[in-house]
């Protein structure tokens, strides 16, 4: 019960943070319609997806309906069996397993979208379509029913316009959204596929041939979070489509598909590691748009010091100067020699972890 109620504050306190967040972007934004476009969209979905997360945990704590009066059909099913499932589950680990989810969705359809032509220009779009939302349970263990989550017209309509060099037609519009939304789904999909793929070597080489060693190897990476591991409360997981636009076969994941990931992961880029870590940025040189991070700290290691790259496609050097000693949460590809020592950094992703709202760059 205490661990529930400490959910249920957190989730507040995080609301309001997001909430504050928004008003800030609002206000800072109001006289520069392509920024407030830009950033707006997102800092709207947070408040929406803990609005949404709030009322899930206080309907498990009470007892008592808040729903919307909306009768959703869930989209997608995902079934944890084990111990600790008996229909309800623990709150804590429910929340925690559907960031993982929405994390690693992201970076599916971030990969698809990206080797889509028709959605090159939108690749900043394309994360705020990626997240799923609770909307049933069902028995048989704990069945959680997700769906896509809300697009506001403003996000869909409004921001879509800074990725056309001209002006489209609305039923250009309306398809290339569809499209979009459906992106959520073709990423749970391919989620699914990176599961399967483990047992299926056929599937694991075009996988391979389809995105790269490089990307396939950051989608297994997140998808291995969300198979059970031997700590996990849960055996086993399974995806189900309950959709007819993205249907695919129910893939079910035991402890043993983890460790079969694993090894998948590690035949890929055999120099290299996705991480993610965190320390301070104590050196950067805008000119050749690298950088130290002194110490950095990851899994249950940590370098006292490691250099950095920042990609130029990602980065410009006021972005890199402004990380001067910002104590920054890290992603990217961490770079070993020939006897497994660290030497270098990819830089994929910087979030400035002394914000009370992530800020990406």
């Amino acid at each position: 019960m205490h661990s529930d109620y400490n959910n249920i504050i957190q989730t507040i306190n995080d609301l309001k943070n997001a909430q504050n967040n928004l008003k800030r972007i609002l206000s800072e934004y109001e006289d520069r319609p392509k920024l407030l476009n830009f950033y707006a969209p997102s800092a709207e979905i947070m408040v929406s997806e803990l609005k949404k997360h709030l009322k899930y945990l206080l309907s498990l704590e009470t007892e008592l309906s808040f729903d919307s009066g909306e009768n959703l059909e869930p989209e997608i099913w995902i079934h944890l069996e084990g111990k600790n499932y008996n229909g309800r589950g623990p709150i804590g680990s429910i929340g925690a397993y559907l960031q993982k989810l929405n994390n690693a969705n992201k970076q599916a359809v971030n990969l698809l979208g990206n080797i889509s032509e028709r959605f090159e220009q939108a690749r900043e779009l394309l994360s705020n379509l990626a997240s799923f939302d609770l909307v049933s349970t069902a028995q048989g263990s704990l069945k959680l029913g997700l769906v896509r989550s809300e697009v506001s017209e403003h996000l869909t309509y409004e921001q879509l316009d800074l990725f056309y060099d001209e002006e489209p037609l609305e039923s250009v519009k309306s398809s290339d959204i569809k499209l979009l939304k459906e992106l959520s789904l073709e990423g749970i999909k391919l989620i699914a596929h990176t599961v399967a793929a483990v047992e299926d070597e056929t599937l694991f080489e075009s996988l391979k041939k389809q995105f790269g060693e490089k990307e396939l190897k950051k989608l297994i990476h997140y998808t291995k979070e969300l198979v059970p591991s031997m700590r996990s409360s849960f055996d086993t997981v399974s995806f189900e489509s309950n959709s007819s636009t993205v249907p695919f076969s129910t893939i079910k994941a035991t402890k043993s598909t983890r460790k079969a990931l694993i090894e998948k992961e590690k035949t890929l880029m055999k120099d290299s590691k996705y991480i993610s870590g965190e320390g301070w940025i104590r050196a950067v040189d805008i000119d050749g748009m690298i950088g130290t991070i002194r110490p950095l700290h990851y899994d249950d290691i940590t370098l006292h010091q490691i250099d950095c790259i920042f990609s130029d496609e990602k980065y410009n050097s006021h972005n890199i100067a402004n990380l001067l000693d910002k104590f920054v949460i890290v992603k990217g590809f961490l770079i070993s020699n020939q006897h497994e020592t660290p030497i270098k950094f990819d830089i994929e992703e910087i979030i400035l972890k002394e914000e009370l709202v992530n800020e990406v760059y």
